[in-house]
This record gives C-alpha cells, structure tokens and sequence, in this order.
C-alpha cells in the first residue's frame, strides 16, 4: 500500500510545528475544575421528594416540570385556581400522558410550593 506524497509532507510539517511549539500546550493546560463558576441556573429538576403547588408556583419553578416551557407554565397561571390535579387538563398543551409525566410532582392545595 503506498501513502500519498502529500500525506507524508502534512503529517510530517505537523510534527515539526508540534515539536517547536513544545508539544500541544492547549490540551495540556485545559482547565476542567469549574468549581469557581458562579453560575446563577435556577434547578432544573423537582426532587421527587419536593411537590410544586400549580396554584401558587412562579413560571420559573413550574419550568422546573418535565415538558413544562415557558408557554406552558403562563398557561397554568393563566388558568388558576385549580381544586384537583385532573383541572389541569383544562389548560391547553395538557393532555394525560403529559399530566401523568408531573402528577408526582405537582400539588394543588396545602402548603407544598
């Protein structure tokens, strides 16, 4: 099998460049440790042990619920008051299976948020 001349020539041009430059500094000296980010993301998922409470939550704490974006969760303030979890399939863009993905997580009465 034959390698093509200009194969040869990149690749060795290659390892000139790399062996002037030291080796590949980049890749050495990335920086993996974002510990000292200060990254201000709201929670992305419910615990399963936490409950958000349709009628009281913010947007931002409803589009913590799975399937749950932004025109969904003013659609469920728009709708409110809610007296069973099955009221939410008033709101359009809510059917069973949707529901049923967040029925866990939701709540409609109490003092669960």
């Amino acid at each position: 099998m034959t390698i093509p001349w200009k194969t040869t020539v990149i690749g060795i041009m290659t390892g000139i460049l790399l062996s002037a430059m030291g080796g590949v500094p980049a890749l050495a000296e990335t920086k993996t440790d974002t510990t000292d980010l200060d990254l201000d993301l709201p929670e992305l998922i419910v615990p399963a042990e936490e409950k958000i409470n349709v009628n009281t939550a913010t947007q931002t704490e409803l589009e913590r619920l799975a399937g749950i974006g932004p025109v969904l969760a003013q659609r469920i303030i728009d709708h409110r008051p809610y007296k069973t979890i099955d009221d939410l399939l008033e709101v359009p863009g809510i059917g069973e299976v949707r529901l049923n993905a967040i029925r866990d997580r939701i709540a409609v009465n109490g003092e669960e948020k």
